[in-house]
């Protein structure tokens, strides 16, 4: 079983989440994965981290054309296909 963290935002926030997590992977078919919300005093270093790569990848997400200097290194990390990262090293879903 993988556990995947994300941090405690709000009461309302954090039940959304739960319910739209739970009813992606029925849909899915997946049953190994499992969600924890942990408050942001927890301090996590690998929350740290993936704070430092999400707002880069949304903003090219949204807007690809717009400059973006972080997801520029970002992109290089990225797994590609015939050179190219989009549909394989990142996915994004509606």
């Amino acid at each position: 079983m993988t556990t995947l963290l994300f941090e405690k935002r709000g009461e309302q926030e954090d039940k959304e989440l739960k319910v739209n997590f739970y009813d992606l992977m029925r849909e899915m078919n997946w049953n190994n994965l499992n969600i924890e919300i942990t408050p942001k005093a927890t301090n996590s270093l690998g929350l740290q981290f993936v704070d430092l790569m999400a707002r880069p990848i949304g903003r090219y997400a949204i807007n690809p054309n717009q400059p973006n200097r972080a997801f520029e290194i970002l992109k290089n990390k990225f797994r590609k296909q015939d050179g190219k990262f989009e549909d394989c090293g990142l996915k994004i879903y509606p």
